[in-house]
């Protein structure tokens, strides 16, 4: 593109500063030795696509194991869920229970308390009136006496009598 009398001009003079020194130990660049550059960058790179090539093969194989595996358990949760809620409110209503015993045992207590002295007294009760009965029978085996029907004494034998046999 330059005539034949055009000269290029220097560095120094265009402003870009002075060039700077080249090594002493440059390796003169053949066609040959960039070719072979070139052959091992592109071994290498090929090396670095199989590798990769490999790792996508078991990262695709785990994902489509992963995905089976959410699908599996995915298929089964509901039914855990249910579970999980029926033992939440099931868990709910045994605080609400002892809860409620917690507050209701001392007046529970004192009933038993109270119907055992009932029964109790009742049953001394029913232990003293046999007792008059068996006193009043030995009496009668003994005497003899046979008591008017409509006095308050037989009256009331015979009231107990009826309560006893029911």
């Amino acid at each position: 593109p330059f005539s034949s009398g055009t000269t290029l001009p220097e560095p120094s003079r265009v402003g870009l500063g002075a060039a700077p020194p080249l090594p002493e130990n440059l390796v003169p660049i053949t066609l040959d030795s960039l070719e072979g550059q070139l052959h091992r960058h592109l071994e290498e790179l090929r090396e670095a696509c199989a590798s990769h090539a490999h790792q996508l093969e078991r990262v695709v194989e785990e994902l489509v194991t992963c995905d089976r595996e959410i699908q599996r358990v995915g298929g089964h949760s509901g039914g855990v869920s249910e579970e999980y809620k029926f033992y939440q409110e099931l868990r709910g209503y045994l605080r609400d229970l002892l809860s409620c015993l917690a507050q209701k045992s001392p007046v529970v207590e004192q009933l038993n308390k109270s119907m055992l002295a009932v029964w109790r007294r009742r049953s001394s009760l029913v232990a003293e009136r046999r007792k008059m009965d068996r006193e009043e029978e030995g009496a009668e085996l003994e005497e003899g006496v046979v008591l008017e029907p409509s006095s308050p004494a037989e009256l009331a034998r015979k009231r107990r009598a009826a309560e006893r046999e029911g």
